[in-house]
């Protein structure tokens, strides 16, 4: 089974998420959609680890042309391969290299206590901010964070990366 391919985005109306990297790793796995396995794309030279559970939109390409990320918002660390189903409340705008990186964050279905992101303590939120402004500042120095968009812009985002899906052949 390819889990970029195989999984709808969306089942029963819940977003598919599938995890690529556990809660606080430093080891950055991407899956590659290609092939059909995950694979060490780095580990993190800065002294950061994840703060949340991080994965792909499995059938969605983002503007970058990889599917479309997103942030599980979990207590736990979840092992690769792991498919979460949830809601979208928000995204998190930002750039890469100059190209546009949102980041979808997703609440999984089973947790009843968020019906937006604006419930969230804002401590996680400026957590996951400062993540992915700081963790390739030993690397990198071209990534920018705008800050958090409402979960409208998170669904329209979805909504063009299933669409580039759908238009691409693979």
């Amino acid at each position: 089974m390819n889990f970029f391919h195989d999984i709808p985005a969306y089942i029963d109306n819940e977003l598919s998420c599938v995890v690529e990297i556990p809660r606080g790793s430093n080891a950055k796995y991407e899956y590659n959609i290609k092939y059909g396995f995950f694979e060490l794309d780095r580990c993190l030279v800065t002294a950061m680890n994840y703060p949340a559970n991080y994965g792909f939109i499995p059938r969605t390409i983002a503007v970058d042309g990889d599917p479309v990320d997103c942030i599980i918002f979990t207590d736990v660390p979840l092992t690769s391969g792991t498919v979460v189903r949830g809601v979208p409340v928000a995204a998190l705008k930002m750039f890469d290299k100059g190209v546009e990186d949102d980041k979808i964050l997703v609440i999984p279905k089973f947790n009843k206590r968020y019906a937006n992101y604006k419930q969230i303590k804002e401590e996680y939120l400026e957590v996951y901010k400062d993540f992915f402004q700081n963790y390739k500042n030993l690397t990198s120095r071209n990534v920018e964070v705008v800050g958090w968009e409402n979960e409208k812009y998170a669904k329209n985002i979805i909504k063009k990366g299933i669409s580039s899906y759908n238009s691409n052949k693979y």
